[in-house]
């Protein structure tokens, strides 16, 4: 196969992790927590370092995501899609509340939910395991269909990057906690195709940016 042949039959797919929040220590799925200061320069310097060497950015439309990708796609003139599939787990009426209270009260509930070890386990009135799961791959695979042979930034949540880690590499969703998925990190997942068929590389997990040149 030729360079060219190559190149159009791979995708290159980085996870950015939202930069820390304003509202600091509390349960955050849906509530729309704004990024602090620092949390936007932590951003910023991974999107410099990288030098904004993608083609797309696709976003979560949550504003600890999509305030900074606009401001990338602006500053480096790169397209922008906002997908809602992309935004964290709904955590019903768990969600903004801090989470030394949290567990506090209801430790036990929230040790079951941790073990993600029941499809229909949620929050109260929050969104189910299952169909958490369902969206995020669903989203995964437009993404996919849409950007493939490209080189694109996915900024998202470290929720949303767990089950896209364990739908990939067929490990256990509640492993995927092992894992620092710190604010700001970056992920890279590379995916070649043969026959049609795509094989998933995880090239790097929550590096530093500086490894990413």
């Amino acid at each position: 196969m030729s360079d060219s042949v190559a190149k159009r039959t791979t995708t290159v797919i980085d996870l950015l992790r939202h930069g820390e929040c304003e509202d600091r220590a509390i349960l955050r799925g849906q509530i729309d927590s704004s990024l602090s200061d620092d949390g936007l320069l932590q951003m910023q310097q991974v999107a410099h370092q990288m030098n904004g060497s993608w083609q797309h950015v696709v976003s979560s439309p949550l504003q600890r995501c999509s305030h900074f990708s606009r401001w990338l796609s602006n500053h480096y003139q790169l397209p922008l899609s906002i997908e809602a599939g992309l935004m964290e787990m709904d955590f019903g009426d768990w969600d903004g509340l801090a989470k030394d209270v949290l567990w506090k009260q209801h430790r036990k509930r929230l040790e079951q939910f941790y073990e993600c070890n029941q499809e229909d386990q949620r929050a109260p009135n929050g969104e189910s395991l299952m169909d958490f799961r369902h969206r995020i791959m669903r989203t995964w695979r437009n993404i996919m269909c849409h950007y493939k042979g490209q080189h694109i930034l996915t900024v998202q949540h470290a929720g949303t990057i767990r089950i896209i880690l364990s739908a990939l590499f067929n490990i256990s969703l509640k492993s995927t906690f092992q894992f620092d998925i710190a604010y700001a990190s970056l992920s890279r997942i590379r995916v070649d195709y043969h026959e049609g068929e795509p094989y998933y590389r995880l090239i790097f997990l929550g590096s530093p940016c500086t490894v990413c040149l």
